[in-house]
């Protein structure tokens, strides 16, 4: 059996299981050829499977003929003019049809099924989407005839850290395999393999909730010190001024949106604020936790529940067209309104 050595693969730690059952599956005589990934986001779902279809091909070139990977960064290669200029909020039908089904395009091209067609150096094919969650559902309509019957020499692999997002007559065409968090030991492990210092690993561990991946970009965008700011409002709401609050975070999500359009210029706003949401509502939902870690049932504990549940529901309107202004104002105002309908003050 042949592995490809990745130093970014050797370097995955937890789901040891998962990773062992879809090897042994993938190198079996009756290997499937449609596999939904599912799991987190950060714990190494596509970088263990793009090590997969390179062991596969018998590859670690970091190019293949017989390899197609597809995200939503990649309309800035396609040959439409207006893909190009595309805002990365999904992965458009269009893409789909220039790098694997086939078919007419919005400008009138038309491309070959690269699916269909016979692997150029082996016997095999791969082709991987990632965060197929923004296909959509046009998208994922497409896919339906080449999931139910795909072409022998094809594998197909759809990786996803929002499986609910998925329409049911895909889910029903595929083999699932998923990924979860990471335990606290393996965080740790992790950390240490990673060569990570600072006193902030212990808070970063458990504020990430198993995902090294969010762990790296909660460090790199400075959430520790958000947290440091904003531990007073979090503890007892009724100490700070709700506007300070609200400026802090946008100030926050602003400095990120920078970080992230710098390195990717094509990049949407609107997925980038959602992205820097989904950071701070992490930094809520830590502090929640805290609340439930309590010893027996008090105002805390209550606190705790509640404020859980209005983050699910904030995140839940962070998919709908409401603006980050809003959510955020939303945010901190119901936090205080929780915290102050529960108790006078919190206890931590």
């Amino acid at each position: 059996m042949y592995w490809c050595t990745l130093s970014n693969v050797e370097n995955l730690v937890g789901n040891t299981g998962v990773r062992e059952r879809l090897k042994g599956v993938l190198y079996s005589s009756r290997c499937p050829h449609a596999f939904v990934i599912a799991g987190p986001r950060g714990v190494g779902k596509f970088s263990f499977v793009l090590s997969l279809a390179r062991g596969l091909l018998k590859t670690t070139e970091e190019a293949h003929p017989d390899l197609h990977v597809i995200k939503k960064e990649d309309v800035i290669w396609s040959s439409n003019p207006a893909l190009q200029r595309k805002k990365q909020t999904n992965i458009p039908v269009d893409l789909l049809r220039e790098r694997m089904i086939g078919g007419t395009t919005s400008d009138g091209s038309k491309h070959g099924a690269a699916v269909y067609r016979t692997p150029v150096l082996g016997n095999k094919k791969i082709f991987i989407i990632d965060e197929a969650e923004l296909l959509d559902e046009s998208g994922q309509n497409s896919l339906l005839k080449i999931l139910e019957e795909p072409p022998e020499d094809t594998v197909i692999f759809l990786v996803t850290s929002r499986e609910d997002r998925l329409l049911q007559t895909v889910l029903s065409r595929r083999h699932p395999y998923s990924f979860g968090p990471l335990s606290a030991d393996e965080m740790h492990a992790w950390v240490e393999q990673s060569d990570k210092r600072g006193a902030e690993c212990d808070w970063l561990c458990e504020w990430s909730c198993g995902s090294p991946g969010v762990y790296e970009e909660g460090e790199r965008v400075g959430v520790v010190s958000l947290y440091e700011e904003l531990s007073a409002f979090l503890k007892d709401p009724k100490t700070v001024e709700t506007v300070w609050v609200v400026s802090r975070i946008h100030e926050f999500l602003n400095n990120r949106q920078e970080v992230v359009l710098a390195e990717n210029p094509n990049a949407s706003k609107e997925a980038v604020n959602r992205g820097g949401v989904e950071l701070v509502l992490r930094l809520f939902e830590w502090q929640s936790k805290q609340f439930l870690h309590k010893d027996k049932l008090d105002q805390n504990t209550c606190i705790g529940v509640l404020c859980s549940e209005m983050i699910s529901d904030i995140e839940q309107q962070s998919y709908a067209n409401i603006s980050t202004k809003v959510l955020v104002e939303s945010l901190v105002v119901r936090w205080k309104q929780v915290c102050s309908v529960v108790a006078g003050s919190v206890v931590v």
